[in-house]
């Protein structure tokens, strides 16, 4: 499927452009924005949004947004980019034909981890800026993620997968030898989508299609990072929290390919979306 618009930019770097994807029909309800994953290294909107035409068969319009990659520029960035396509998206909700309430975000891996922590921090909107698209709430209706990290801590992931990847420190800008340092723990419990949610946080909903495998010194590392006990993690914070949770992996008998695994989560902004009722 064809974007409708292509290359919109929503920021002033080059990878702040997003696409949009109509929804079909005679009542758009509501708009989900879709960031890619790729380890924060690789990864482009145009190869990144699976099955658009499901999503727009079913009413939603779809935004699938570029970020800053890491080697454009370190954490915050590529979240911080995140809540940027969300506000300009809702500045221009009018333009759209979209409702502004009725937003909401999913991603793939790295992807997921920005849609979370975008959905689970406080609004980054700022009253006072001369920035109409600053102006806007980041905040979401709901969110979902498939295969996403929900924590980054490396004292979690040794305690979670027994693995930290190599490359982990280097990203958020801590060396290793300053891993134990109070700055390094704040840096870790901010990039964590996790340690951001809060009692408001919107619904989830978490696809894992993998088995949830006992985790061992000689699985694949690829299977480690995105293993279904990254969604059981968040699953039990936000449950703890009493927020709406909805986690899902392969062999739980709820889905049986990504097909089934994408239904739900149009299945599940739909509901949240209509529960809003029309504007």
């Amino acid at each position: 499927m064809m974007p409708d618009w292509l290359d919109i930019a929503y920021g002033p770097h080059e990878r702040h452009r997003l696409d949009i994807y109509h929804a079909r029909g005679e009542r758009p309800r509501g708009l989900v924005v879709w960031f890619h994953g790729g380890g924060f290294t690789i990864g482009d909107k145009r190869g990144g949004a699976p099955y658009n035409g499901l999503f727009a068969d079913a009413g939603l319009t779809v935004a699938s947004a570029n970020y800053r990659l890491r080697q454009d520029a370190p954490f915050p960035a590529s979240v911080m980019d995140g809540a940027r396509a969300i506000q300009f998206l809702r500045c221009r909700a009018a333009e759209l034909g979209i409702d502004p309430r009725k937003i909401g975000a999913v991603g793939g891996s790295a992807g997921g981890q920005i849609a979370l922590w975008v959905a689970f921090h406080k609004d980054m909107a700022d009253s006072a800026s001369d920035d109409p698209v600053t102006r806007c709430s980041s905040r979401l209706a709901a969110v979902a993620a498939d295969g996403a990290q929900t924590v980054f801590d490396p004292r979690v992931l040794k305690e979670l997968i027994h693995f930290v990847p190599v490359d982990q420190y280097e990203y958020w800008g801590v060396r290793p030898e300053e891993a134990e340092t109070d700055r390094a723990r704040r840096i870790f419990e901010d990039c964590s989508a996790a340690a951001h949610a809060t009692a408001d946080a919107p619904p989830v909903f978490l696809t894992y299609q993998r088995e949830f495998d006992p985790i061992t010194p000689e699985m694949d590392e690829g299977r480690k990072i995105h293993h279904a006990i990254f969604g059981q993690y968040l699953k039990q914070r936000l449950d703890a929290l009493d927020v709406e949770c909805t986690w899902t992996y392969k062999g739980d008998g709820r889905g049986s390919d990504r097909r089934d695994y994408w239904k739900m989560i149009i299945a599940f902004f739909l509901r949240h979306f209509d529960a809003l009722g029309d504007r």
